[in-house]
């Protein structure tokens, strides 16, 4: 938000340079700085969609995918979406059991996507989130990182996070198997405590 500010004041800013003191604002050059701005939030808010109910105990956070540079998605039908099934049902779990946000490239967005989450904690709140991916950890850990904050289970606002690998890196990288399978344990441990 604060890059639309900016992009603004330097409008205004040009225009004063330009007209001085009888600044007078054209509505037709208004509406298209308006539109420049428009463009410039939907540049910086993060992609964001959900699936399910709020109201479920356990929620996950994972990190949408860019198949063409611009649209965003998890798709529960390619191969991470597969393993990421079978992960869950591997602690008795289905999608329909869960809360789940996949959220896009948080370079620019991470403040935006922590106040989304803090409004769905208005309406309800999860006793346990995982988050998989990097942008998904960025959330809760101020960190891009996953290997850094795993085996961390932090609180956050009275409600237990913790982080693991994305199924696409898993693909990628068989090795990490392991660890997302201890992750993911923690977190069954901790939607079973309830």
């Amino acid at each position: 938000m604060l890059n639309v500010v900016e992009t603004f004041n330097q409008f205004l800013e040009q225009q004063i340079e330009l007209y001085g003191d009888d600044l007078v604002i054209d509505k037709g050059l208004l509406n298209s700085q308006n539109e420049l701005i428009e463009e410039k939030i939907e540049q910086d808010e993060p992609f964001w969609e959900t699936k399910g109910d709020s109201s479920q105990k356990a929620w996950i956070i994972i990190d949408a995918i860019t198949r063409d540079g611009n649209n965003y998605a998890f798709d529960l039908n390619d191969k991470a979406g597969d393993l990421f099934v079978k992960i869950l049902k591997a602690i008795q779990l289905t999608v329909n059991d869960l809360f789940i946000i996949s959220i896009g490239d948080l370079r620019n967005g991470v403040d935006i996507a922590t106040n989304r989450v803090n409004e769905l904690f208005e309406d309800s709140k999860p006793k346990a989130i995982l988050c998989f991916g990097d942008n998904a950890t960025r959330i809760f850990f101020n960190t891009f990182d996953v290997q850094k904050s795993r085996n961390q289970v932090i609180d956050y606002k009275d409600v237990k996070v913790l982080t693991t690998f994305h199924p696409a890196k898993l693909l990628e990288t068989p090795a990490l198997k392991h660890d997302t399978w201890k992750d993911v344990q923690v977190f069954q441990k901790l939607i079973d405590a309830v």
